[in-house]
């Protein structure tokens, strides 16, 4: 049963690998944004290195630390994410704003308004 859970840990911690690892990938991070991704990205390294070497019997206690600094990258990442919503929040209601302007000017010029 351990192995199991040990199994699908491992699983989880490699697809969060694998965002981190295309999330840094893209264009236009900020610093703190790129700060975060590589923190968390060293942190799955060990735990995934820590999983596939078995070590989670021999050091508990370091596995309760790593399990803490996720929940602190987790909260991290969501106080980023919610920053980012506001923007892209502000961003679609000037695309939105624009997009109407440009109806109401397209129709202005067809009816020689303008």
């Amino acid at each position: 049963m351990a192995e199991i859970d040990i199994e699908t840990t491992l699983h989880s911690v490699r697809e969060a690998e694998r965002s981190v690892t295309a999330a840094l990938r893209q264009s236009g991070l900020t610093q703190n944004q790129r700060d975060l991704l590589d923190e968390l990205a060293e942190t799955l390294r060990d735990l995934d290195n820590q999983l596939a070497l078995g070590e989670i019997s021999t050091k508990t206690a370091e596995f309760e630390r790593k399990a803490v600094d996720m929940a602190r990258l987790h909260q991290k990442t969501q106080v980023e994410l919610q920053k980012l919503q506001k923007v892209a929040a502000a961003v679609e209601k000037a695309a939105q704003a624009v997009n109407a302007l440009a109806k109401v000017f397209g129709v202005l010029v067809k009816t020689g308004l303008v």
